[in-house]
C-alpha cells in the first residue's frame, strides 16, 4: 500500500470518529462546539423543507449544498463520505498531473486547521478543492472536460469560483497576448478590477449580499478591513488595497491570538486563527523557497486572490484553494 493511502485511511477513520462523537451534536446544535462556518444553516435549512425552486427564488448560492442533502435525505454519514471521496479525488487528480512529495502534500492538507470542518459537515470549500484540482489538471494537460467540469461545479460554489475558471482559462492560453509575461497579465488585471469594481459597486454589493444569505453568522471583521474597503470603492483604490486585502485575509487573524482560548466564538478564535498561523507559515516556506510566478502554483494563487479579495465580505475560510496552492507548491520535488 502507498504511504498516502494509508495516511489518507487513518484520516478517514479519525474524521470518522469525529463526525460520531462531536461533529453530528455540534450542526446539530445539541453542544456548542462549532468548528465549521455554515453547516448548521444548511441542515436548518433543509429541514424547513425548500423545494429546489423555492431555493433558486429564495438564493441561488445555497443550491449546491442543498441539492446534495436532499439527494442523501440529510444523512450526516453520506455527506461524510462524499466529502472525503471529493478530498482524495482532488488530491489524486493533483498528484498524477504534478510531482509531488505525495505524502507530505497529503499531511499538510490534512494538518490544515480548516479542514477537518470541511470533510465533517456539508459546505463548499471541499469543492473549491475540487475545483482547483479540475483546473490543475486542465492546466497540466489541456484536456477541455477539465475545464469543462471545472466551471460547472463552480457555479454550484461560489460565483467568485466561476469567475476564476473563467480568467484561468483566458489568461493561460493563446488568446491573452501577454501569456508570457505573467506579471503583466496580473498587473492589468487588478487594473482592471481597480476600474471596473469602482464604477459598478451596487452590483457587486448586490452579488456579495446574496452570498451572505446562506450563513447564520458573519465572520468577524475589523476597522483596518472596513478602511481597505473604503479604498477600494474608489477609481484605482484596488491597486492600493490588493496586498493589504490578501495578506489580511490570508493571516490577519494571527493579531488576535489572546483570544485563542476563548471559547464564545471558538470557530474564529481558535480554528481560523490556527489557519492564519498555518498560512503565514506555507508563506513563509513559499518565499524562502523564492517560488516566485514561474511557478503555476503561485501563478494561480494570485489570479485567484486577484478574484477573491473583490469582495467586501471578512472570510477567511475563502482563501483555503490558495492555501491548497501554496501546499502544492512547498510539496514539489526538486528537480536537478
Amino acid at each position: 500500500m502507498k504511504g498516502y493511502n494509508f495516511i489518507f485511511i487513518l484520516y478517514f477513520f479519525f474524521c470518522l470518529m469525529f463526525l460520531n462523537i462531536w461533529g453530528i451534536n455540534a450542526i446539530e446544535e445539541k453542544i456548542d462546539f462549532e468548528f465549521f462556518a455554515d453547516s448548521e444553516t444548511y441542515m436548518l435549512l433543509y429541514n424547513m423543507g425548500y423545494s429546489i425552486s423555492e431555493l433558486i427564488a429564495l438564493n441561488w448560492n445555497l443550491i449546491g449544498p442543498l441539492m446534495i442533502l436532499k439527494i442523501f435525505s440529510g444523512n450526516f454519514y453520506l455527506v461524510f463520505l462524499l466529502n472525503m471521496l471529493v478530498l482524495y479525488v482532488s488530491f489524486y487528480g493533483v498528484i498524477k498531473n504534478y510531482q509531488l512529495n505525495n505524502n507530505k502534500f497529503l499531511l499538510l492538507i490534512i494538518l490544515s486547521p480548516l479542514m477537518i470542518g470541511s470533510v465533517i459537515g456539508i459546505n463548499k470549500e471541499i469543492f473549491s478543492f475540487l475545483v482547483i484540482s479540475l483546473l490543475l489538471q486542465y492546466n497540466a494537460n489541456k484536456k477541455l472536460k477539465y475545464l469543462i467540469l471545472g466551471v460547472l461545479l463552480s457555479i454550484l460554489v461560489r460565483w467568485q469560483m466561476t469567475l476564476v475558471c473563467l480568467i484561468f482559462a483566458f489568461i493561460t492560453s493563446p488568446a491573452n497576448p501577454f501569456r508570457k509575461n505573467r506579471l503583466k497579465s496580473l498587473l492589468i488585471m487588478i487594473i482592471g478590477v481597480s476600474v471596473i469594481y469602482p464604477l459598478n459597486i451596487s452590483l457587486f454589493e448586490h452579488v456579495d449580499n446574496v452570498a451572505t444569505l446562506g450563513a447564520s453568522k458573519a465572520t468577524e471583521g475589523s476597522g483596518l478591513y472596513s478602511f481597505l474597503i473604503s479604498i477600494q470603492n474608489q477609481l484605482f483604490g484596488y491597486c492600493l488595497v490588493f496586498i493589504p486585502k490578501a495578506l489580511f485575509l490570508f493571516g490577519g487573524l494571527v493579531f488576535r491570538f489572546q483570544k485563542m482560548l476563548d471559547f464564545s466564538d471558538l470557530y474564529n478564535n481558535l480554528f481560523v486563527f490556527s489557519q492564519s498561523v498555518f498560512n503565514l507559515l506555507l508563506l513563509y516556506i513559499v518565499i524562502k523557497r523564492k517560488q516566485w510566478l514561474s511557478n503555476d502554483f503561485v501563478y494561480f494563487a494570485f489570479i485567484y486572490l486577484i478574484v477573491f479579495c473583490i469582495s467586501p465580505i471578512f472570510a477567511p475560510r475563502y482563501l483555503i484553494p490558495v492555501t491548497l496552492l501554496f501546499i502544492c507548491t512547498v510539496s514539489q520535488k526538486k528537480i536537478l
